[in-house]
């Protein structure tokens, strides 16, 4: 996809999704979210959160992380359906791409920041991909 060159259809897009999201704030017992991505990757499907953000910095540890609804929202789509919730991050400094389940980050060690309220996860607990930015 050109962004520049379909700005008019992405906006167009997004226009409609805005009549939608009023729709459903209006109805009662509705949550809605809104995925990044959803891929079938080997017969099994994941929900994909893409974040492009710069690292996290210690204390308590260097890391990357996601607001608090994310994680739970996307681990409750799980519970209830099977669809696997995958975390993959951009850092913008290094420009390296890297990713893990929300499952497998949740096991390990996390910090929850008291501001906007994000759940930051150890650097060494994300996969990294030589994608060759």
């Amino acid at each position: 996809m050109d962004v520049e060159k379909d700005l008019e259809k992405i906006k167009e897009g997004f226009e409609g999704e805005d009549v939608v999201r009023r729709y459903l704030i209006a109805q009662e017992n509705c949550f809605f979210g809104q995925l990044d991505m959803i891929a079938n990757i080997n017969n099994a499907w994941y929900s994909i959160e893409v974040k492009h953000q710069e690292m996290f910095e210690a204390p308590p540890f260097d890391g990357h992380g996601l607001p608090t609804w994310q994680v739970k929202t996307r681990l409750k789509l799980y519970d209830d359906t099977g669809v696997i919730p995958l975390f993959f991050v951009l850092d913008k400094k290094t420009k390296i791409l890297m990713y893990n389940t929300l499952m497998n980050l949740e096991s390990g060690r996390k910090f929850t920041t008291g501001r906007k309220s994000r759940v930051v996860y150890p650097i060494e607990n994300f996969k990294q991909i030589n994608y060759g930015l």
